[in-house]
């Protein structure tokens, strides 16, 4: 894209305020951090979460701010995971157990803030 600037996979832990450090040494090699954070920005747990918090399906409210956390969690996205963390604990045993509305604002805004630092990397 012209006139964007791209990050290496440094920068961009750095834009989103992950873990870069603890990943690297999870995945053994920044070869595989970087496949894998770009594996994240194309995986649909997101639109699933999405989906179900428009139908207010508490389960897969649930299972889907879960899944979020825990591949934050693989992938060093700190804030996001932590995001996820809070509505996964709204709706555990069936929730919602105070106001979910802020809690998945948090998840929404950590989400873009991590998606479009991920469509920056350099090839």
């Amino acid at each position: 894209m012209k006139g964007m600037k791209y990050m290496n996979i440094v920068e961009c832990y750095a834009a989103f305020e992950g873990d870069y450090e603890h990943t690297v040494l999870r995945l053994s090699k920044e070869e595989r951090v970087v496949k894998y954070i770009r594996k994240f920005a194309e995986n649909d747990t997101m639109d699933k979460l999405r989906q179900a918090y428009r139908e207010e399906n508490a389960e897969n409210i649930f299972l889907y701010a879960h899944s979020l956390k825990g591949i934050c969690d693989n992938v060093g996205l700190t804030k996001l995971e932590e995001a996820a963390s809070g509505l996964t604990e709204c709706y555990r045993n069936g929730g919602p157990k105070t106001d979910p509305e802020p809690l998945m604002a948090c998840v929404e805004k950590y989400y873009r803030i991590a998606v479009d630092a991920i469509r920056l990397l350099d090839a």
